[in-house]
């Protein structure tokens, strides 16, 4: 695989695809998943394990998660599409994969829901179509509950 070739467009998620991927994923910092198709790297997606203040996702997280002080959650630090790819619903499918991920995790161990900061205004509003919401109004910090992915008919991975 040519991580050094692959290019979404978004100079950070590149950058951290090409030098720091393999490092993280080896490291246990983070885990990395990439999609493939027909051979060929079209996608990636990585995936950490999060405490999020109690006030910044939910009422209901707020209130399940009292006794602990912070929100236990799945982060998805960051998803990118190889640039002639996209627009063909890979992004869609890696985030799917994130989703379900999250869901298996959850069957190990108290999870809330998978949250991530939106790289602009227009992903945010990409993936508030996906049903994550905002965590802080103004903010591109968002969440999706596990009870949202479940009623969207989500399993987790086998």
């Amino acid at each position: 695989m040519d991580r050094a070739a692959f290019c979404c467009g978004e100079p950070e998620l590149d950058a951290f695809f090409r030098d720091h991927a393999l490092d993280h994923h080896v490291g246990h910092k983070a885990r990395v998943t990439v999609g493939l198709y027909d051979g060929e790297l079209v996608g990636f997606y990585w995936l950490i394990a999060q405490s999020f203040p109690l006030n910044k996702v939910s009422a209901e997280a707020e209130q399940q998660f009292a006794h602990l002080g912070a929100t236990p959650c799945v982060y998805l630090g960051m998803l990118g599409t190889q640039q002639g790819r996209q627009g063909n619903g890979i992004g869609k499918t890696l985030m799917l994969h994130a989703m379900r991920q999250t869901l298996s995790i959850a069957e190990r161990l108290g999870v809330y829901a998978l949250t991530l900061e939106a790289i602009n205004e227009r992903r945010a509003r990409q993936y508030e179509q996906w049903g994550f919401a905002y965590c802080v109004e103004g903010a591109l910090d968002m969440y999706i509950a596990l009870p949202t992915m479940r009623k969207a008919g989500l399993t987790p991975l086998a």
